[in-house]
């Protein structure tokens, strides 16, 4: 049986309720959505990062065509929706983001009542840009970066993805996963986004 599936991050759901989210979904007869493990706080203008991104200057211009909080673009950071258990990423290179503020229940919230409409839900996160929760945070370190054939890095690369045969970026993405997975249950599985980069350079 063919279902559709679409991707509806955190801060849709924070901002219209997730009643609304999901009735929309459910009119348009979609079965599966990923969304990704944190949540966007508002903050003043200039302080955190900008939605729409600036995309290095050429973005200041864009809008939201679909608000957030009633606003067409405005300033935030984010955290994680969870506090992560430390003991799954003891002796690795990566650490799971800090969570500094006690995060809500939304996200396992808004799973459970997708699952009373039979809609799954799946976290999208990184495949290789550590830690992994949002593609414009993070990155690897210098050991972790792919080369090319002669042995070298990229000079200036677009994106900041590491090496998908780097055995650190993928044991941290392993207890990630299992984070995640014990931390929010109902998530239906996860999505490894952005898992290239020969077209990013």
């Amino acid at each position: 049986m063919n279902t559709c599936g679409i991707t509806i991050m955190p801060e849709y759901i924070q901002s219209e309720g997730i009643s609304t989210v999901l009735d929309r979904l459910e009119e348009a007869g979609i079965k599966q959505v990923g969304t990704s493990p944190y949540y966007m706080i508002p903050t003043e203008e200039g302080v955190g990062h900008r939605e729409p991104p600036i995309d290095a200057g050429s973005g200041k211009v864009r809008l939201l065509d679909r608000p957030l909080w009633g606003k067409n673009e405005l300033w935030f950071r984010v955290i994680p929706s969870f506090v992560a258990n430390l003991e799954l990423y003891q002796g690795l290179r990566y650490q799971p983001p800090v969570c500094e503020d006690t995060p809500e229940n939304l996200l396992n919230d808004f799973i459970a009542a997708a699952a009373q409409r039979d809609i799954k839900v799946y976290f999208q996160i990184m495949a290789a840009i550590p830690p992994a929760l949002r593609v414009q945070d993070g990155g690897p370190f210098e050991e972790d970066l792919a080369l090319l054939p002669d042995g070298n890095p990229l000079v200036e690369p677009l994106s900041k993805n590491g090496s998908l045969a780097s055995s650190e970026i993928l044991d941290y993405t392993k207890a990630l996963t299992r984070d995640l997975l014990e931390q929010h249950p109902g998530l239906a599985g996860i999505r490894f986004d952005w898992p290239e980069y020969p077209c990013y350079h």
